[in-house]
């Protein structure tokens, strides 16, 4: 005797993360979407250290010039050039969606893009409304 489930409607479905219209579907764990208690996007922004060439490269050549032409203004250039190629940085932005179940187990889904985010977080509504209008 076999058992036949409803069809589940399939929400979301990338990058290991699954949405159906009751389930979610997680590093190969599944929960169900009528025991998510809460949802919110967070966003996390990181300083990384970023090496730019072009400007070193660009303060090498103006030193190694300026040198050669005895212009000392051009050395002070170069240097400024060097120094900030070296140690510029670049602002990295992470976004976390955060699931709390009624069970107090808490789900992490963190990505770079905020659309992608938003479009999970558009997924798990759907599905909680299909959930509580009982289709």
């Amino acid at each position: 005797m076999t058992q036949s489930y409803p069809a589940q409607q399939t929400l979301y479905d990338k990058g290991g993360i699954r949405i159906t219209s009751t389930v979610l579907e997680y590093k190969k764990v599944h929960y169900r979407i009528r025991d998510i208690y809460k949802f919110q996007i967070i966003e996390d922004k990181k300083n990384v250290q970023n090496f730019n060439r072009e400007q070193v490269f660009i303060g090498i050549f103006l030193i190694i010039l300026s040198l050669i032409t005895h212009n000392i203004l051009g050395v002070i250039i170069g240097i400024i050039f060097l120094i900030i190629g070296s140690n510029s940085s670049i602002q990295e932005i992470e976004y976390t969606l955060r699931i709390t179940t009624n069970h107090a187990e808490e789900i992490n889904i963190t990505h770079k893009s905020k659309d992608e985010i938003n479009k999970i977080k558009k997924a798990l509504e759907t599905a909680i409304a299909l959930l509580s209008f009982g289709q």
